[in-house]
Protein backbone atom coordinates (compact mmCIF):
# COMPACT_ATOMS: atom_id res chain seq x y z
CA UNK A 1 0.00 0.00 0.00
CA UNK A 2 1.27 3.53 -0.32
CA UNK A 3 0.57 6.26 1.10
CA UNK A 4 -0.26 9.40 -0.56
CA UNK A 5 0.57 12.88 0.44
CA UNK A 6 -1.28 15.05 0.41
CA UNK A 7 -0.45 17.78 -2.95
CA UNK A 8 -2.46 21.37 -1.29
CA UNK A 9 0.76 22.88 -0.98
CA UNK A 10 2.47 25.98 -1.50
CA UNK A 11 6.47 26.09 -1.81
CA UNK A 12 7.44 29.21 -0.76
CA UNK A 13 11.44 30.55 -1.42
CA UNK A 14 12.72 32.51 1.69
CA UNK A 15 12.68 35.22 2.47
CA UNK A 16 9.01 36.07 2.15
CA UNK A 17 6.64 38.12 4.58
CA UNK A 18 3.78 36.44 6.18
CA UNK A 19 1.13 38.85 4.92
CA UNK A 20 2.72 37.76 1.25
CA UNK A 21 3.33 33.77 2.18
CA UNK A 22 -0.51 34.23 3.13
CA UNK A 23 -1.48 35.47 0.07
CA UNK A 24 0.63 33.10 -2.24
CA UNK A 25 -0.69 30.57 -0.58
CA UNK A 26 -4.39 30.39 -1.59
CA UNK A 27 -6.79 28.01 -0.46
CA UNK A 28 -3.99 25.43 -0.16
CA UNK A 29 -3.77 23.30 3.06
CA UNK A 30 -0.23 23.91 3.78
CA UNK A 31 2.66 26.61 3.20
CA UNK A 32 6.38 24.51 2.39
CA UNK A 33 9.47 27.18 3.03
CA UNK A 34 12.41 26.68 1.15
CA UNK A 35 15.94 27.73 1.24
CA UNK A 36 17.68 28.71 -2.11
CA UNK A 37 19.09 25.47 -2.31
CA UNK A 38 15.57 23.57 -1.82
CA UNK A 39 16.24 22.30 1.82
CA UNK A 40 12.76 22.44 3.52
CA UNK A 41 13.18 24.77 6.53
CA UNK A 42 9.54 25.16 7.76
CA UNK A 43 5.93 23.96 7.45
CA UNK A 44 2.62 25.70 8.41
CA UNK A 45 -0.54 26.74 7.75
CA UNK A 46 -2.53 29.48 6.95
CA UNK A 47 -3.71 30.22 10.26
CA UNK A 48 0.32 30.37 11.38
CA UNK A 49 0.72 32.82 9.20
CA UNK A 50 -2.32 35.03 9.87
CA UNK A 51 -1.42 34.68 13.73
CA UNK A 52 2.17 35.61 12.56
CA UNK A 53 3.72 32.96 13.99
CA UNK A 54 7.04 31.81 13.31
CA UNK A 55 6.57 28.82 10.99
CA UNK A 56 7.87 25.46 12.78
CA UNK A 57 10.49 23.67 11.41
CA UNK A 58 9.82 21.57 8.49
CA UNK A 59 10.56 17.70 8.58
CA UNK A 60 12.19 16.85 5.34
CA UNK A 61 11.04 13.13 4.26
CA UNK A 62 12.38 11.14 1.34
CA UNK A 63 9.98 9.80 -1.23
CA UNK A 64 10.07 5.87 -0.92
CA UNK A 65 11.04 5.21 2.56
CA UNK A 66 9.08 3.00 4.38
CA UNK A 67 6.04 5.03 6.84
CA UNK A 68 7.62 1.74 9.14
CA UNK A 69 10.64 3.44 9.47
CA UNK A 70 9.33 7.07 10.15
CA UNK A 71 7.32 5.49 13.12
CA UNK A 72 9.51 3.22 13.82
CA UNK A 73 12.87 4.89 13.77
CA UNK A 74 14.36 8.30 14.96
CA UNK A 75 12.42 10.17 12.70
CA UNK A 76 9.79 9.53 14.88
CA UNK A 77 11.51 11.67 17.20
CA UNK A 78 11.75 15.04 14.57
CA UNK A 79 8.22 15.05 14.56
CA UNK A 80 8.30 17.15 17.61
CA UNK A 81 9.17 19.68 15.99
CA UNK A 82 6.05 20.23 13.66
CA UNK A 83 2.23 19.91 14.54
CA UNK A 84 1.36 19.59 11.18
CA UNK A 85 3.49 16.40 9.69
CA UNK A 86 6.42 15.88 7.59
CA UNK A 87 7.64 16.90 3.63
CA UNK A 88 7.89 14.29 1.19
CA UNK A 89 11.07 15.44 -1.13
CA UNK A 90 12.23 13.44 -4.03
CA UNK A 91 15.76 15.18 -4.36
CA UNK A 92 14.67 19.14 -3.76
CA UNK A 93 11.26 18.49 -5.52
CA UNK A 94 8.63 18.48 -2.79
CA UNK A 95 5.94 15.83 -3.45
CA UNK A 96 3.08 16.52 -0.60
CA UNK A 97 2.87 16.66 2.92
CA UNK A 98 1.78 13.48 5.12
CA UNK A 99 -0.14 14.82 8.18
CA UNK A 100 0.42 14.35 11.85
CA UNK A 101 -2.77 12.63 11.91
CA UNK A 102 -1.78 10.09 9.13
CA UNK A 103 1.36 9.72 10.91
CA UNK A 104 -0.67 9.14 14.31
CA UNK A 105 -2.88 6.91 12.85
CA UNK A 106 -0.17 4.35 11.32
CA UNK A 107 1.84 4.78 14.69
CA UNK A 108 -1.27 3.70 16.43
CA UNK A 109 -2.65 1.24 14.09
CA UNK A 110 1.21 -0.76 14.09
CA UNK A 111 0.15 -2.07 10.00
CA UNK A 112 2.62 -0.16 8.43
CA UNK A 113 5.38 -2.32 7.42
CA UNK A 114 4.77 -2.37 3.18
CA UNK A 115 3.74 1.18 3.09
CA UNK A 116 5.98 3.82 1.37
CA UNK A 117 5.30 7.37 1.17
CA UNK A 118 5.33 9.23 -2.66
CA UNK A 119 6.73 6.33 -4.70
CA UNK A 120 7.62 2.43 -4.14
CA UNK A 121 11.06 2.51 -4.55
CA UNK A 122 13.48 -0.32 -3.79
CA UNK A 123 15.55 0.93 -1.16
CA UNK A 124 18.34 -1.35 -1.98
CA UNK A 125 19.33 0.31 -5.07
CA UNK A 126 22.16 2.55 -5.29
CA UNK A 127 22.24 5.93 -4.53
CA UNK A 128 22.51 8.67 -1.91
CA UNK A 129 21.31 7.68 1.11
CA UNK A 130 18.65 9.85 2.45
CA UNK A 131 17.20 10.16 5.88
CA UNK A 132 14.54 12.16 7.30
CA UNK A 133 15.92 15.88 8.72
CA UNK A 134 14.47 18.64 10.07
CA UNK A 135 16.33 22.10 9.29
CA UNK A 136 16.43 24.12 12.57
CA UNK A 137 17.32 27.91 12.81
CA UNK A 138 18.43 28.57 16.07
CA UNK A 139 16.47 31.71 17.44
CA UNK A 140 19.60 32.11 20.44
CA UNK A 141 20.24 36.19 20.25
CA UNK A 142 22.10 36.80 17.23
CA UNK A 143 22.35 33.61 15.81
CA UNK A 144 19.82 32.43 13.53
CA UNK A 145 21.95 29.34 12.26
CA UNK A 146 20.73 26.60 10.69
CA UNK A 147 20.72 23.11 12.12
CA UNK A 148 20.25 19.97 10.19
CA UNK A 149 19.01 17.63 13.02
CA UNK A 150 18.11 13.81 12.23
CA UNK A 151 17.05 12.88 16.12
CA UNK A 152 15.40 15.71 18.60
CA UNK A 153 14.67 15.22 21.95
CA UNK A 154 13.22 18.65 23.55
CA UNK A 155 14.66 17.75 27.06
CA UNK A 156 17.88 17.66 25.78
CA UNK A 157 18.46 19.87 22.38
CA UNK A 158 21.61 18.85 20.68
CA UNK A 159 24.31 22.01 20.14
CA UNK A 160 24.41 24.86 17.66
CA UNK A 161 27.04 24.21 15.28
CA UNK A 162 27.22 28.03 14.70
CA UNK A 163 31.36 28.50 14.34
CA UNK A 164 30.76 32.18 14.84
CA UNK A 165 29.57 32.34 18.47
CA UNK A 166 29.84 30.86 21.62
CA UNK A 167 28.86 27.16 22.53
CA UNK A 168 25.09 26.84 23.51
CA UNK A 169 22.09 24.78 22.90
CA UNK A 170 19.69 24.52 19.78
CA UNK A 171 17.15 27.51 20.97
CA UNK A 172 13.40 26.90 19.04
CA UNK A 173 11.77 29.95 18.27
CA UNK A 174 8.63 30.64 20.43
CA UNK A 175 6.37 31.64 17.99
Amino acid sequence: MTVEPDTSFAVLRVPVPPAEALGLLGDRTYAVLVDEAGHVLALGTAADLAGGRSLPPGVEIPAGISLDDVVGGEAMTLLDLNPHGAVVVRDRDVLGVISAAMIDEAASSGQVASRTMGEGTDSGLPGDIRVPTARVTCAWPSCGHVNALTFYDPDRPDDCANPDLPAHAITLSGG
